[in-house]
């Protein structure tokens, strides 16, 4: 649903790198997206997976599977951060080996508080949510350890 325009914009970063333009803009707006991610994440996250991701919130001991390490994603996917597997995952929820997850599906419930909203003429809710998805990925892919 969301991944691949993400991915086409984050993928054009390092062009537009490449081609001479300023790195200096993608650099501040990842930082700012960083932030922004952790206040996301300290709002809707830490209370399944911890204030620093480990999994060890304080719902965690009653959700069956335990919430992931967050800061291991990376290691798991061979050093390479899943950057479009966390977005999907944040957009329309996760799958377990072993059926359905407990976590929530943060792309619609983020979409129904940004409906309502514009806070500016041609921002929609879809474009609030995605930069709050976005911003989240950012936080998660900081925790690598």
């Amino acid at each position: 649903m969301y991944f691949g325009r993400v991915v086409n914009l984050a993928l054009s970063f390092p062009l537009v790198a490449t081609l001479g333009f300023s790195v200096a803009l993608p650099s501040v707006a990842q930082a700012q997206s960083i932030e922004f991610g952790k206040t996301l994440f300290t709002q809707n996250c830490a209370s399944c997976h911890g204030a620093e991701g480990a999994g060890d919130g304080p719902v965690a001991v009653f959700i069956e599977p335990k919430p992931s390490d967050l800061g291991t994603l990376a290691e798991m996917n061979d050093g390479v951060f899943p950057f479009g597997a966390v977005w999907a995952s944040i957009a329309e929820g996760s799958q377990s080996a072993h059926g359905t997850s407990m976590m929530p599906v943060w792309g619609d419930l983020f979409m129904a508080e940004a409906l309502p909203k514009q806070v500016h003429p041609g921002i929609s809710g879809k474009d609030i949510v995605e930069a709050r998805m976005l911003a989240l990925t950012y936080y998660l892919q900081s925790l690598q350890k």
